[in-house]
């Protein structure tokens, strides 16, 4: 449960810097390019946090010679700026810790919950 609604916030931060990128077409990290799935896998998303100017790939049309060309960028912002646009009281690790209190205490008392069934049925067996 706890990995489902990070997902969810981390998928919150990335639709915002994909909003403010015009044309991008995916993200460049450390020299490696990250479509928008990638880009959400936790370890991927934990360096893109790190960032201090975010890189990406996109589309633009070139009038002069018709078409669409692909080419590198630099954004004019960090992903500290998006953390201050989305909440400027918390950070996204901030929120991801408040989850992980919220849902990891959740599955702990689920499993004791669970040895405590499995221990009535052993003794109602017996």
């Amino acid at each position: 449960m706890f990995e489902k609604y990070s997902r969810a916030t981390s998928n919150i931060y990335i639709e915002k810097i994909i909003g403010k990128l015009s044309g991008i077409t995916s993200f460049l990290i450390n020299g490696s390019e990250y479509n928008f799935i990638t880009v959400k896998e936790d370890d991927i998303f934990d360096i893109l946090i790190k960032t201090n100017q975010i890189g990406y790939y996109a589309t633009q049309y070139n009038s002069y010679q018709n078409r669409y060309i692909r080419n590198h960028f630099n954004s004019e912002f960090s992903f500290l700026n998006i953390e201050q646009e989305i909440d400027s009281n918390e950070s996204y690790k901030e929120r991801e810790q408040l989850i992980q209190a919220k849902y990891g205490n959740k599955i702990e008392q689920l499993k004791k919950h669970i040895e405590e069934l499995k221990s009535e049925k052993n003794e109602i067996k017996l």
